[in-house]
């Protein structure tokens, strides 16, 4: 899994970007609720142990025969349940992440700060510098792009998250937008 870095962002009324009028907001995190329950730089979530064991062997069952490990195709699912969820927080990593212990906060995982107009109408992701693959080779717009495409035509439950976004693009290497039909 990604390491998480301190993030160096602050959440502030910034100009808007070349080309746009509104003012944006700029912030480490988002919470359609209202306030994020961590402040910028927390290291641990409350809930979690900063002191555990690292490594180890995991052992995952399944109740049919598995014979990849993409998390997407449609013989994952069963009749006790789709296990996407389980399969796809083991070996990927996304651009946000939710706190069990705060409802709607998100942070950044393998982005560092987010930049959006107050009406929400598109989302800048800012990826980290650090953010690498397993391979170590750098996690760049495009990915997140192909990503995108790849996920919105192949479950369900993507067609329904993602049916308010109208566009995405690349602005360079490191920040991609999502345009919202809101």
């Amino acid at each position: 899994a990604l390491e998480r870095a301190r993030s160096q962002v602050f959440t502030a009324k910034s100009p808007a970007p070349a080309g746009s009028e509104k003012p944006v907001i700029v912030t480490y995190g988002f919470n359609p609720f209202g306030p994020l329950k961590y402040a910028q730089g927390h290291e641990f979530i409350a809930h979690v142990n900063a002191q555990a064991p690292k490594g180890g062997q995991l052992t995952y069952s399944s109740d049919r025969p598995v014979d990849s490990l993409q998390p997407y195709p449609w013989d994952l699912r069963n009749t006790s349940g789709n296990r996407l969820p389980e399969l796809r927080h083991l070996i990927l990593d996304s651009l946000m992440e939710c706190t069990l212990d705060a409802d709607g906060s998100c942070y950044g995982l393998v982005i560092d700060r987010i930049t959006y107009p107050a009406d929400r109408s598109w989302v800048e992701f800012h990826i980290r510098p650090e953010a690498r693959f397993s391979n170590g080779e750098k996690i760049t717009a495009a990915d997140v792009i192909y990503s995108y495409q790849y996920e919105s035509g192949s479950h369900p439950w993507f067609l329904q998250a993602f049916k308010h976004l109208t566009g995405v693009r690349a602005l360079d290497d490191s920040r991609v937008r999502f345009d919202i039909d809101c």
